[in-house]
């Protein structure tokens, strides 16, 4: 099996940063990389990272320049896109002036965000897009990471065409990009307490007839929650059928010992009145579920693993992923929550998503494993980013804008051979009250797609065990 190997001449603290790049691209690509640090002790290499007055001219192999500047999250920088990248060194080998790896480490590393002043942030470090250095700010919604990937591949399969038959599949058989469609659960029982005294208040502060319309919806349907048109599963579960296709379903449940806050979901599938063989049906047919943790989740292990736990007692089956509810992990220290996944037993997280936009927060569609600053190496923990939520695009009752924006940030993702991850809510399947027509729009971006014979469809616990299991035969590969 050929090998890719990769030639750091670099500052060795910046080595485990590279090295951790050049295994993103590995999976990306589906090519087996090795990274050495000794221009003596592995001949010929395929890809030379550092300064190219210092590269070899013996060996013809692609040249990235480094600028170990660009690695300090306080530093500003642009980003580009695949055209200019490129020039041709002497010998003819190409050599890429923009440093792709540093940029590719701080976009999966969400390291531009540390430039965001304390008074852009609530209490948990959330912010919007506007927020962003203005460098950033524009290109929210561009799978950069990918873009990079697959213009280093292009040049290095110029260099070296025997590396064509090598290429491991990004997707189960031969299919060219993924799609998952997931819920998150936030509001349940319009019947709750909390549920119906919020529509009340909205109502009087925002003038809006709809949210009282809701609220006597919750008075109708009060201590019955399966009854209420907001009651999402059964809908979903059937539109799905329909489709041919299984997704899953985060749970929110209220906090097991921290204090609720003010935005945590205010009712949940614990209810009375909930028959929890539904969902174990739904289970037992392929129909997957995870956790929506309450907001001081992110800052608690022992909060993550109660929750996690009562699920999969009423579920009798373990649970695999998570999403946080508000996408609200520690957002200072993104790792810190990384880290109590690992622990909690997660196998995937799905939270790395802008707040209120479509796009690619960590810079890719692809699955990856996050950074670990720590320990200097990538985490256990598959991340699943999140790139379209029914939220980013319904703004202001605009349908066709909706379509027209899922259409373009799912087609960017399906060209570049990426994975789609949509999150429409429980109880936006009704359609009705502030929901109207949630569900038209999901039809009309996700329809098209399953048009397309080479896409495969599959809930996020496969997409993430694919991923896995290609990684470890990746490593076992280049091992033996």
């Amino acid at each position: 099996m050929n090998t890719v190997t990769v030639l750091l001449d670099i500052p060795s603290d910046l080595v485990p940063q590279a090295t951790y790049v050049f295994h993103f691209f590995g999976n990306a690509w589906g090519l087996h990389i090795d990274v050495c640090c000794n221009k003596d002790g592995r001949a010929p290499f395929h890809i030379y990272y550092g300064n190219r007055d210092r590269a070899p001219s013996s060996n013809k192999a692609v040249i990235i320049e480094c600028e170990a500047l660009f690695y300090d999250s306080k530093s500003v920088r642009s980003y580009v896109e695949q055209d200019g990248l490129a020039e041709c060194g002497k010998d003819g080998s190409p050599v890429i002036g923009f440093d792709v790896v540093a940029s590719v480490f701080r976009l999966l590393t969400m390291a531009d965000e540390q430039q965001i002043i304390s008074t852009s942030r609530d209490r948990l470090g959330n912010f919007f897009v506007d927020a962003l250095p203005e460098y950033r700010r524009g290109s929210i919604d561009l799978p950069l990471v990918d873009y990079y990937a697959a213009f280093l591949l292009d040049k290095l399969l110029c260099l070296a065409p025997e590396f064509r038959t090598s290429v491991m599949p990004r997707w189960p058989n031969g299919k060219k990009f993924a799609v998952c469609l997931s819920h998150d659960c936030d509001l349940t029982c319009m019947g709750a307490p909390l549920e119906l005294a919020t529509a009340v208040v909205k109502g009087f502060v925002r003038r809006k007839r709809v949210f009282f319309d809701m609220a006597l919806e919750g008075v109708k349907c009060f201590g019955s929650p399966m009854d209420s048109t907001l009651w999402g599963f059964s809908g979903w579960h059937e539109f799905e059928k329909d489709h041919k296709m299984k997704s899953c379903f985060y749970l929110s449940l209220s906090p097991r010992k921290s204090w609720r806050r003010l935005n945590d979901c205010k009712s949940d599938v614990f209810a009375r009145g909930v028959d929890w063989k539904v969902f174990q049906s739904m289970h037992k047919e392929g129909w997957e579920f995870g956790l929506h943790p309450s907001l001081d989740a992110q800052m608690d292990l022992e909060e993550i693993i109660l929750q996690k736990k009562a699920i999969e007692e009423r579920l009798e089956a373990p649970i695999m992923g998570l999403r946080h509810h508000y996408l609200a992990i520690d957002n200072f220290n993104p790792h810190l929550t990384f880290q109590k996944h690992v622990e909690a037993g997660f196998v995937y997280d799905s939270s790395l998503g802008w707040e209120e936009k479509a796009g690619f927060r960590s810079g890719t569609s692809l699955p990856f494993y996050p950074y670990d600053p720590l320990n200097k190496a990538p985490f256990t923990l598959t991340e699943l980013p999140l790139s379209l939520m029914d939220t980013y695009v319904m703004h202001d009752g605009d349908t066709d804008s909706a379509i027209k924006e899922g259409r373009r940030i799912s087609s960017l993702v399906r060209d570049i051979g990426g994975m789609i991850m949509l999150n429409w809510h429980t109880e936006s399947y009704c359609s009705n009250y502030i929901f109207s027509n949630y569900l038209l729009v999901l039809r009309n971006i996700l329809e098209p797609l399953l048009e397309h014979n080479d896409i495969w469809v599959a809930t996020p616990v496969e997409i993430a065990e694919w991923w896995n299991n290609r990684n470890r035969e990746l490593q076992h590969q280049l091992l033996g």
